[in-house]
This record gives structure tokens, C-alpha cells and sequence, in this order.
């Protein structure tokens, strides 16, 4: 007997009529119907394919096989082919065809119709065992399964008397009166768990269902995880069919531990909520167990208005005063007036996502207004935005500023400048994601105007009448008319050592003289990171400007040990004032140890960068002609690979030191959980 992993998606066969597919697919009872025509495949989409030890197998759900060639052309449904098959022309056997005689419909078990279904095929190539001719057979047996095998693999089993039975599981062998999953309560959690299916399992599913009643306007589901590994993620779809990843009406796939799904009969979604009975599904990443606790929620108005307002007719709140935002309809979000130049303090909580401040410009001498929010939570993320005259949204605001991407601060800074800011009523809106209502944040914020950028940043004395800054010495010459940035003085007579805090950036200066340009530049860091992260900073140089990330003459190599080098060669050094960003994109802070030097360039270095290279890495001609050098070199000249062992190897290092292929370089943003 032959045993056939099958690899793809579900495996099924239907009735036809002769030339043709049917509308239908499946078995049509007085008390239940197997509907099974999601399955078919369509034209252009790729057949189901599996194989064993000496054959593959190509298969279509009620129709052809879609594989081109003599298989298709004899109205083949189930085409097997030897193992080293290549071309749609190769010889094959036909299992089953889908014309001919109807196949025999049955229920696995009458007894129970909640077991599924089965299909009877007789209509492969003549098969002779023992000097007896007959059609080969196909028995597929649709086991009605709500959870999908999430590996997708399904068994055939040959006898010896050339019948083929495949079983598998599907939802769709579900008839409508199957038993639900867990039935879900309003305001009860419900507790959930989601174990590895085998050893080599990735992912798996639980379901729960729900119904909703014609008095019902919004559903809430509320999923907050218990184990600190793990990636949830909610599909809803309407029916007794449970979701998939690619079958759904709504999802919430947020990455983390808390997992909101707000849907309604106005949501701007896939589809509208509508009357009837829903299966949700829970799918988590990983091997590890999930465990979580799952909450349904049911409104006659948009969150109940939050606790601050009237459920009124046509499932409008009334809100209540203080809480009286147009543009939010669930009265969730305050209002409160605040004073220009005065930090306050507030905490939103749930059911709170988003909160409104209000105040009034009566400057007309002002040069600069800033927005300033101290986000005390790093769990969640913030946006902030800013309007004149009306309250601000995503879609209407005169601006906006966020930290919920990798590498920003906590802290958030929204400018508006001479031109924007005029006398008037102004709107700040502060929002986070409604999936964080739950979890609680602290902040600040404060409302300024001045009369230069940043009002010197601290750093120096602002000029009202010419709006300039006179910054302080150690914040001077650095190309930051807002004083903002101090460059530390690097000289070869001391070494540095400096602490970077999270998502901080270090900058250094070096002076370079004329007696120097017949040297290379060398600045030699060692880094020591909290918690033993092993993520170490690159170092970026450029000539009279502050480098960046994006901007720079020079940049060290990609940073895989703690000892990190940048080396300018001398026909590449110029006299002057150079430049050095040490960036630190982790959300813990990290020490360096920092020497500078001026040495005789006796040979190429491990670490070299040419300045005229890409942005963000070697030049291409500088690959080019090193990926040849070292070729020469391994090519077998012997005396000139004993001889210079050591530049080998350096160079060897060059091409490893994790450029990439194209001369790109992407910084290293890593998730600290």
C-alpha cells in the first residue's frame, strides 16, 4: 500500500456533468446540504499536488486537472506521474476523470451527518490485477473538521487492487447543523488556549461563535493574552463556517499582547455588521502554547458612549459636556482647555483612546509654535495633531508628529512655524490605537510659543527682533541654528567615553591639519550595551556638515562585534572640521569607548569605506575590483598567498563585513520584546 503526502491546499472531487463543471459540487439531502464548490479550481490557478516514493500526483476539485498536456486533454481530474516528471507532455495515469459516470455521493456516517462526506470515483485508466481489467478507483472522504490541518497535508493511500482512498479534513464537509465552537457571552471572558498541533506546527486556530440580535449596533471583541510569547491575531466571519487567514470579514492583527476588534453596522470594512450568527477565530504564531482571555461586547451605540453620553435614537450618543467632539462619535474623547506655556499633566485610560485640548493664539509676534508631549508608556504609541478652528483627524490637520515607529523617543515634538501660526482657536488631538484603550498612559503636554527655533533648545540667547539664536559656545558652529546639537571635541591625545541614551545620537568633532593629510583617519569604538543585546552602533562621518543615517561621507561597516572601526584614507582626507554620528536605535542605552588616531597607510584595512562610495556602504567598483583581486589571489599563486597571508584575509573580511549585494545598508530595527 502506498501512502502520498499530499501538500497543497484541500483535496476534493465533485459530480459533473459531461464536458463541464457543475455550479454545485457536493451532496444535496432533505435535512442537509454539503456544498464543497469553494474548492474547484478555476482557470489559470495551479492544481493540488502531492507525491510518493515513485510518483507525483496533480488534482482539481469538479473539472480538469489544469495541468496542460495528455492529462488534461483525456478529462483527467486526478493525474499521476512518475517521479522525475517535468513536462505536461510526460505519460500519466489518469485516477479519476470528471466526465463520464456521476460519482456515488455518500454520507461517511448516516447516523450522524456532523461526520461529513464522501465521493466514489470510477472512472481512472484500466488497471489489471491478477488478469482482471477494471477502471482505477478514487474514494474522497471530507471529514467535517472546524480546525484546518494547518500543515496542509493530506494521505493517499493505494491498495493493491488499484484503489485510491484520500482522507482529509475540511470545513466545508460541515453541514449548517453542526455543533458551534464555544458560544461566547456578553461581558463574560471566556478562557482560550492554543497548543502546537505536532512538533514540527507553526500556527493553529481555536474558534468561539456569537450571534447578533437585530438590537444590536456595535460588537466589541476584547482579546488580551496571558503568556508573554505568542501573536494572536482575531478573523470574524459571518456563518457557520469558521475563518481563515484568507476567508474572513473582519480581523484585528495588531503585533503584541492586546488585540481589539470593533465592528459595526456603519464600520468602514470589508463588510458591515449585520443580524445573524459569527465564528471567531484565534490564530497565534509559534510553538510555544498561547494562552488568552476573550470578551464579546455588545452596544446599542458606537462603545456605549464610553460612559459619558445617551444612547439616543438611530444609534447616536448624545455626550455628555467636556466630552462633545464632532468627530468622535462614541463620546470617548474630553475636551480640555489648556494655558500657552504651561505643562499639565493628565492619564488616559479606558475607555478613553484619544483626548482634545483647546487653546487661543493671541500672539501675532510669535515665530514658532511647538507642541510638546512627554509619552510616559513605551507599550503603547501615540499620535499627536494639530488644527486650526476644528477639531483635527488623520485626514484633516495641519499637522502631525508620531512615536510609533522604531527608533523614535518617547517624547514627541510637533512644530508649526512663522508661517502657519496665526492668531485664532487651535485643536490638539492626542491618539493612540483603540486596541490600548485598556492599558493606561501617563503624560504631559505643553503648548509654547517662541520667538526663535526651539527658543535656542536651552543653549543660547534668542534675538526677538531677528529671530536667531546666539548659541552657547560648546553649541556653536554645528549647523543647528536652534542650538540643539553639542559636538564633542576628539583629539588623538585622549580617548572618550561617553554614554548614548535610547534612540540618542552622539556627535563628535576632529579637526584636521595640513601636516595630518598624508595620514589615514582612524576612530576605534568599543561598545558595552545593557542586558547583553549585542546590537552595536555605526559610525558615520562627513566633511564640515553633521552626518546622518542617510546623509554621510563615510560609514563603518555593518556593526557585528562590540570593536567597531572608520577609516579615512589620505588621498580621501581633507583639512578642516570632520564630523561623527554615533546613533543609538536601541531602547537601551549603551557605552562607548571612543580613540582617535592618525597613522602611516601601509596597506588596506578590514574596515575602509570610501567616502565616494554609496551612501550606506562600498562602492560598487570598489566590489567589483576586490571580488576580483581576491579571486586572483585563491586562484593558486602560491608564493603571493604565503606572502601576504594577513592582507588575504583583511580582504577576505572587506567582502564579508556585510554590505549589501546592491551597496545598501538597513539599519538593524529590532523588536526588544
Amino acid at each position: 500500500m502506498v501512502s502520498v503526502n499530499i501538500l497543497a491546499g484541500v483535496v476534493l472531487l465533485a459530480g459533473q456533468v459531461q464536458g463541464q463543471v457543475q455550479a454545485f459540487c457536493g451532496l444535496k439531502l432533505p435535512t442537509v446540504t454539503y456544498d464543497l464548490s469553494p474548492l474547484t479550481q478555476r482557470d489559470g490557478e495551479t492544481p493540488w499536488y502531492g507525491h510518493d516514493e515513485n510518483y507525483q500526483y496533480k488534482l482539481n476539485v469538479c473539472g480538469p486537472a489544469r495541468t496542460g498536456g495528455n492529462c488534461e486533454r483525456n478529462d483527467g481530474m486526478i493525474c499521476q506521474y512518475l517521479k522525475n516528471h517535468t513536462a505536461s507532455s510526460d505519460p500519466a495515469y489518469i485516477i479519476a476523470k470528471y466526465v463520464g459516470d456521476e460519482p456515488k455521493w455518500e454520507q461517511l456516517d448516516a447516523n450522524d451527518p456532523k461526520k461529513g462526506v464522501k465521493a466514489t470515483y470510477n472512472t481512472g485508466d484500466n488497471c489489471t490485477i491478477k488478469n482482471v481489467t477494471k477502471p482505477r478507483v478514487a474514494i474522497m472522504r471530507f471529514n467535517c473538521v472546524h480546525e484546518e490541518n494547518p500543515n496542509k497535508q493530506f494521505l493517499i493511500h493505494e491498495d493493491q487492487t488499484c484503489v485510491y482512498t484520500i482522507d482529509f479534513n475540511t470545513r466545508y464537509a460541515c453541514p449548517p447543523e453542526s455543533p458551534l465552537p464555544d458560544k461566547l457571552t456578553k461581558d463574560v471572558p471566556k478562557q482560550g488556549s492554543i497548543k502546537p498541533v505536532n512538533d514540527s506546527a507553526t500556527k493553529s486556530w481555536q474558534y468561539f461563535s456569537f450571534d447578533v440580535a437585530e438590537t444590536d449596533f456595535e460588537i466589541q471583541l476584547n482579546l488580551v493574552q496571558g503568556t508573554t510569547q505568542g501573536d494572536p491575531d482575531l478573523y470574524v466571519k459571518k456563518g457557520v463556517l469558521p475563518p481563515t487567514k484568507e476567508d474572513y470579514d473582519v480581523r484585528a492583527v495588531k503585533s503584541g499582547q492586546h488585540e481589539l476588534l470593533v465592528w459595526n453596522r456603519k464600520s468602514d470594512n470589508k463588510k458591515t455588521l449585520v443580524t445573524g450568527t459569527y465564528i471567531v477565530g484565534v490564530f497565534a504564531f509559534g510553538k510555544k502554547p498561547v494562552d488568552f482571555t476573550i470578551t464579546l461586547s455588545k452596544f446599542a451605540c458606537p462603545n456605549g458612549c464610553s460612559g459619558h453620553g445617551q444612547c439616543a435614537a438611530q444609534n447616536m450618543c448624545t455626550c455628555d459636556e467636556g466630552y462633545v467632539v464632532p468627530v468622535v462619535k462614541d463620546c470617548s474623547a474630553s475636551v480640555t482647555d489648556v494655558k500657552l506655556n504651561t505643562e499639565l499633566s493628565f492619564n488616559m485610560q479606558a475607555p478613553a483612546y484619544q483626548s482634545f485640548y483647546r487653546f487661543v493664539l493671541a500672539d501675532i509676534n510669535a515665530f514658532e509654535l511647538q507642541v510638546n508631549v512627554d509619552w510616559k508608556n513605551e507599550n503603547t504609541s501615540a499620535t499627536v495633531m494639530i488644527n486650526k478652528n476644528e477639531y483635527p483627524t488623520f485626514d484633516n490637520n495641519m499637522g502631525r508628529a508620531t512615536n510609533r515607529w522604531y527608533g523614535e523617543k518617547n517624547d514627541i515634538q510637533l512644530t508649526l512655524s512663522k508661517d502657519d501660526v496665526t492668531d485664532g482657536e487651535w485643536f490638539i488631538s492626542i491618539a493612540k490605537s483603540q486596541g490600548e484603550a485598556s492599558i493606561a498612559t501617563p503624560f504631559t503636554i505643553s503648548v509654547n510659543t517662541y520667538d526663535c527655533l526651539s527658543n535656542c533648545s536651552g543653549h543660547g540667547k534668542c534675538n526677538p527682533t531677528s529671530h536667531s539664536c546666539t548659541c552657547d559656545p560648546e553649541y556653536q558652529g554645528h549647523f543647528r541654528s536652534d542650538c540643539s546639537v553639542r559636538a564633542q571635541d576628539l583629539t588623538t591625545q585622549s580617548s572618550l567615553k561617553a554614554t548614548i541614551e535610547k534612540y540618542d545620537t552622539l556627535y563628535l568633532s576632529i579637526d584636521v591639519t595640513a601636516d595630518q593629510l598624508n595620514k589615514e583617519l582612524v576612530l576605534q569604538t568599543v561598545t558595552k550595551q545593557q542586558n547583553n543585546s549585542y546590537a552595536y552602533p555605526r559610525l558615520y562621518m562627513s566633511h564640515n556638515v553633521l552626518p546622518n543615517r542617510s546623509n554621510h561621507d563615510a560609514a563603518s561597516p555593518l556593526p557585528r562585534e562590540s570593536v567597531g572601526e572608520l577609516i579615512i584614507s589620505p588621498h580621501n582626507l581633507k583639512m578642516g572640521k570632520y564630523y561623527v554620528a554615533i546613533p543609538n536605535t536601541r531602547s537601551l542605552p549603551l557605552t562607548v569607548d571612543i580613540k582617535m588616531l592618525f597613522r602611516d597607510n601601509k596597506c588596506p584595512s578590514p574596515s575602509t569605506v570610501d567616502p565616494g562610495a554609496s551612501s550606506e556602504g562600498v562602492g560598487t567598483g570598489t566590489v567589483v575590483f576586490l571580488s576580483i583581486l581576491f579571486l586572483v589571489i585563491g586562484g593558486g599563486i602560491g608564493y603571493f598567498v604565503a606572502g601576504n597571508r594577513a592582507k588575504k584575509n583583511r580582504m577576505h573580511r572587506i567582502l564579508e563585513d556585510g554590505i549589501n549585494s546592491d551597496g545598501s545598508y538597513n539599519p538593524p530595527f529590532i523588536d526588544d520584546n
